[in-house]
């Protein structure tokens, strides 16, 4: 054959080569990611399953990060400011029956003993609930003993909408910002997911 007659096979020849390139590419990255996946899972498993220990001291808060901390199971005692909650929207999941419509995961401040205070994601609530008047046996009054995961803050999104402060309606977790819009001052660094 000549080059002349190659010539008409070389673009279509090329442009073989780089969907082959894409595609082993493709092939690699799942691979490490379910390697990724996996170690996530183990880690999710073993640190979900342990027995939960006592909340750390607001004087290690700064040293505690969400590779070595989140999903770290802790029990306190705490009282909540339940006129301070702050509904953050959830459009459902289809992988979670208890969270199959639109509805809020409830974060409300908890006041600890010392005075420091915690942002408390308190679990789902279908849209009709967000006002607390509609779920009047979850305005539990006085201390009471909280058991739950050490969560840290969501970083935005690409398609996640703006929260909007001015209105208390959140799209991500964000206690820091929670807790200014509502005037509630200075939270833990993380927030903690309670436990049914």
């Amino acid at each position: 054959m000549t080059a002349r007659a190659l010539r008409p096979m070389l673009l279509p020849g090329l442009v073989v080569i780089a969907g082959l390139a894409v595609l082993i590419g493709l092939g690699v990255w799942q691979l490490e990611r379910l390697g990724w996946k996996e170690g996530l899972i183990a880690t999710l498993d073993r640190r979900l399953s342990a027995t939960p220990t006592t909340m750390p001291p607001a004087a290690a808060w700064g040293r505690l990060d969400a590779q070595d901390d989140e999903f770290r199971r802790v029990t306190f005692e705490a009282t909540f400011l339940l006129d301070k909650e702050a509904p953050v929207f959830s459009a459902g999941s289809a992988l979670r029956p208890d969270v199959s419509g639109p509805g809020y995961w409830i974060f409300t401040p908890a006041r600890l003993s010392d005075g420091r205070i915690v942002m408390v994601d308190r679990g789902f609530v279908p849209d009709g609930f967000r006002d607390p008047k509609a779920r009047p046996q979850g305005q539990v009054a006085g201390p009471i003993r909280i058991l739950g995961a050490l969560r840290w803050p969501e970083e935005p999104g690409w398609f996640a909408p703006a929260n909007d402060p001015a209105h208390n309606l959140w799209y991500r977790r964000e206690p820091a910002a929670m807790a200014q819009a509502l005037g509630i001052g200075p939270v833990a660094p993380f927030y903690v997911a309670q436990e049914a």
